[in-house]
């Protein structure tokens, strides 16, 4: 009578002994040695992505990531901006480096969003917020540009530490800024903002990343009594080589809106630069109703280019 039984890897027929991996047919072998390299290599692929995550230490959870460990052109670098791209179209609200300072911003046509952004710095709603865009070919959307305009001087200003003031366009949130007819409108030299603002298609309200009436921020550090009610944090470092007041000034603010006339706002980060750009371009300082004459000193024009109503002073970062 025939009996079989198992043992281990070995068939038992009878009192013959037959080692299973002698029955194994070649095809088999072939499947089974495809399904170990499949496995080993979908272990590889897992440990690339934990590993070029470089320290963010799960990207989904933190809050707070440094963007030096994420290189652009890498899987990591699209993931972050994947997630902050929907982390503000759900009325998130970031903390992001720029060239000058740290700012925070949520997205400029989500009054949502906006709202948020003001009770969160304690901002007076009075005050306006500047938006923020990728690029030149990005701002007749939101704003005009005067005819009267030298033909160029955007781009030797823009991307930089300035912000211009222009009329805003009727495509812009109304609920942004309501009651005034002009925006201000930035194009931060920094990469990583700038392939956000890219990605979004829409361009982000921005402000120093602090308490109102408070001091400006170089380190995401200085502005954690906010982190709480920030749903990313964008670590860039420190952005100065000293700390210093120059080194905290807000962009320039220039309000380009009744060209050839111009008239600084708020005197920022690099304005000597950006003052005589527009003097060598042919533009005007002062008002259309007045103008600072040739024998008026430098603290007489900036005193007069500073008359205005808080509702003319634009954005802080």
């Amino acid at each position: 009578m025939l009996f079989k039984y198992f043992l281990g890897r070995r068939v038992i027929v009878s009192s013959s002994v037959i080692d299973i991996s002698n029955t194994l047919t070649t095809t088999n072998r072939t499947q089974n040695h495809r399904q170990h390299i499949l496995k080993f290599n979908s272990l590889l692929t897992y440990y690339h992505r934990f590993f070029t995550m470089e320290n963010n230490s799960h990207l989904k959870d933190d809050k707070v990531v440094k963007l030096k460990n994420v290189s652009p052109d890498t899987d990591s670098y699209e993931m972050l901006l994947d997630r902050v791209k929907k982390t503000l179209q759900r009325n998130g609200i970031i903390a992001v480096p720029t060239d000058t300072i740290y700012g925070i911003g949520c997205l400029a046509q989500s009054t949502e969003a906006v709202s948020e952004l003001y009770a969160l710095k304690g901002r007076n709603t009075s005050k306006p917020i500047a938006i923020c865009v990728a690029d030149l070919v990005d701002i007749p959307k939101w704003a005009f540009i005067p005819r009267e305009l030298p033909e160029g001087l955007l781009g030797e200003l823009l991307p930089g530490p300035v912000t211009i003031v222009l009329q805003r366009t009727e495509v812009l949130n109304s609920h942004l800024n309501p009651g005034i007819d002009t925006v201000g409108i930035r194009i931060p030299n920094h990469g990583f903002l700038r392939d956000l603002l890219t990605a979004l298609w829409e361009p982000l309200a921005l402000t120093s990343a602090n308490i109102s009436n408070h001091s400006s921020t170089l380190e995401v550090s200085e502005f954690q009594d906010i982190w709480e009610k920030l749903d990313i944090i964008l670590d860039d470092g420190c952005l100065a080589e000293t700390d210093d007041k120059q080194s905290r000034l807000g962009s320039t603010v220039i309000d380009l809106s009744r060209a050839p006339f111009y008239r600084i706002i708020r005197y920022g980060s690099n304005y000597t630069v950006v003052q005589r750009t527009l003097e060598r371009r042919g533009m005007v300082e002062g008002r259309p109703k007045f103008l600072i004459t040739p024998n008026a000193s430098v603290n007489q024009a900036k005193n007069d280019a500073n008359k205005t109503s808080d509702a003319e002073t634009v954005i802080d970062a």
